[in-house]
């Protein structure tokens, strides 16, 4: 199922938002609230931050993905644990903001973008070029300043 065509049916305005399959969205910020499927009682509210345990229990309700916010950054241990609570940063400020969490990562610790890990700043940055080519080539500006100066 794509989730982002189901979400947008359902009326829900996917700038700068993300529909992730649910087992994805551990340490993301809520875009919109969820409803419990059967009675659309709020399960979570916009804006709450989801955790490995909130998954669960939104799994077992019947709920198959959730829009979060764009953007997010956040260390985690080797096990996939987020240490903190997820940066969310535009996209212009997101190579800047990058680099600060950079300093702060240990030995042993990965670096999430959107829940994607990534065990180096050039990886990341790699990615972002990327986008930033598929943007160009799509004809629209590229939205990751600064992403094309990995070294």
């Amino acid at each position: 199922m794509d989730f982002t065509a189901h979400a947008i049916a359902c009326g829900i305005d996917m700038t700068r938002r993300q529909a992730l399959p649910i087992f994805q969205c551990s340490a993301h910020r809520l875009a919109v609230d969820v409803l419990h499927p059967e009675t659309q009682a709020t399960v979570h509210k916009a804006g709450d931050l989801l955790r490995w345990h909130n998954i669960g229990q939104m799994r077992d309700m019947g709920i198959d993905y959730c829009v979060v916010e764009e953007n997010s950054l956040a260390i985690c241990d080797r096990h996939g644990r987020v240490l903190h609570d997820p940066l969310y940063v535009p996209d212009a400020q997101l190579v800047e903001a990058l680099e600060e969490l950079c300093k702060l990562v240990k030995p042993g610790q990965h670096l999430l973008l959107n829940g994607e890990g990534f065990t180096s700043r050039q990886r990341i940055l790699f990615t972002l070029n990327c986008r930033n080519e598929d943007a160009i080539f799509a004809g629209t500006t590229a939205p990751y300043p600064g992403a094309d100066t990995a070294p």
